[in-house]
């Protein structure tokens, strides 16, 4: 079996999550940057907030997306995770968006998308997942 370089097995689609989800952004028109960090004394990933990966900005839009990307198997578990997060209420809040997005490979060799968003509904004082794809128009409360 040939073992294929970084650049090879991401051209295949076979990227990691943070590197599908940066293509995905940047082919609709966003500037995305990867966030989480390396802690090398912990020897963890640490993401912003604790919940994201990458940031990203497009003109026209306001305020900045953060997205937290995964496996498609675990978006259930980052939903979760990120309800659970004292910072999203506040960034929502301040008027910015936040996605989680989970990738598998699909039938065909192409990559499937899974994107929940998350949103403040003012009215019940709860963030809302919305299953923008996938598992359509689901949503999950959770109170601030």
């Amino acid at each position: 079996m040939t073992k294929l370089s970084r650049g090879a097995a991401q051209e295949r689609g076979m990227g990691s999550p943070t590197v599908r989800t940066l293509k995905h952004l940047r082919d609709n028109g966003y500037v995305a940057e990867v966030v989480e960090k390396w802690n090398a004394f912990a020897r963890i990933r640490q993401d912003l907030f604790g919940i994201i990966d990458v940031v990203a900005v497009k003109p026209g839009t306001v305020g900045v997306l953060g997205v937290q990307t995964t496996s498609y198997s675990n978006v259930s578990a980052r939903i979760k995770k990120s309800m659970a997060n004292k910072v999203l209420p506040v960034w929502v809040r301040a008027g910015n968006r936040f996605v989680v997005h989970g990738w598998k490979k699909g039938v065909r060799g192409d990559s499937a998308l899974r994107s929940v968003e998350f949103t403040y509904d003012a009215s019940n004082e709860a963030l809302q997942a919305n299953h923008t794809s996938g598992r359509e128009g689901r949503k999950e409360k959770v109170p601030d």
